[in-house]
This record gives structure tokens, sequence and C-alpha cells, in this order.
């Protein structure tokens, strides 16, 4: 067995998150998919694709030095009809993304970028931003959905 290198680490924390996020999905009709708990909140199905924009953005984007083409006020207005569109995507963008961080070694964390809203970070502060981000988005998605299910009516 060998030891995840720290890289590994920071990827499979913030890949638990979102498969976490995609997996609130789950069993959901349309009409729950995009339900909002407020007026202009973010649905479950808006979560999913902000935090995969995020992470195409800014990993793929900015570490990996892949053209990357993000609308984020598109992902806030996202609406859609079933989970299974979103779990391929998520599918192939994490396969995408661990290929990529693959070819780049732990020697890019220590590397100097400039994150789009952040400023100068090293790779290393980066990933910790994303990840951040991705379990504050999960402990979002799981509490919208506990409030969805609040919502729902009451089995006869």
């Amino acid at each position: 067995m060998t030891t995840p290198t720290e890289l590994d680490l920071y990827w499979t924390f913030t890949a638990r998150s979102v498969t976490r996020i995609v997996d609130c999905l789950d069993g959901l009709n349309s009409e729950q998919l995009n339900w909002q708990p407020y007026a202009n909140g973010s649905s479950l199905y808006t979560l999913a694709i902000h935090m995969m924009g995020n992470m195409a953005e800014v990993i793929l984007g900015l570490l990996c030095g892949q053209a990357v083409q993000r609308d984020r006020d598109a992902e806030f207005a996202a609406v859609g009809e079933s989970a299974e569109p979103v779990r391929a995507q998520w599918a192939a963008l994490q396969e995408h993304i661990e290929k990529s961080l693959l070819a780049l070694g732990d020697d890019m964390l220590d590397q100097p970028f400039t994150h789009p809203r952040r400023g100068p970070m090293s790779g290393r502060a980066i990933l910790m931003v994303v990840m951040r981000h991705a379990a504050e988005h999960m402990g979002h998605a799981e509490l919208t959905r506990d409030l969805l299910y609040a919502n729902l009516p009451a089995p006869n």
C-alpha cells in the first residue's frame, strides 16, 4: 500500500465533498431538484452545477493551465430535469481533474498562482480554498435537502 501524496489528499477530500453534493440529487424529480429554500436561494441542482464550474475554473484552468470557459452567473440560474446529466458531468470532470493533477505532481503545491477572486496564492493554498469551498457547499446542499424534505407533503 502506498502512502497518498499531499496532492492526493487534497483531491480526495474535495472529490468526496462534491460527490456528496451530487448524491443529494438522487431520487428527486425536476421540481425538487430546482426547489429553493427562499427567493434567490440556491437549489440542489444549482449547487452541484456551481461547484463543478468552480472546480473546472480553478483546478483545470488556473492550476493546470487548461482552457476553461465559465459563466458563473449561468451556474446560479441553472435548472435541470434529472440528476443523471449532473452525475455524468461529475464523473467526467472528476476523471479529467484526477488525470490533470496527476500530471502536475506535488511540485505545483509551492508554485505561485493568482486566484481570480483571491489574488496571489500558492498551489497548496488554492487547493485548500477549493477543498473548503466544496465542504461548505456540501453542508449547504445537505441542509437544503433536509429543508426540501421538511417541506414535502406528508405521506398518506
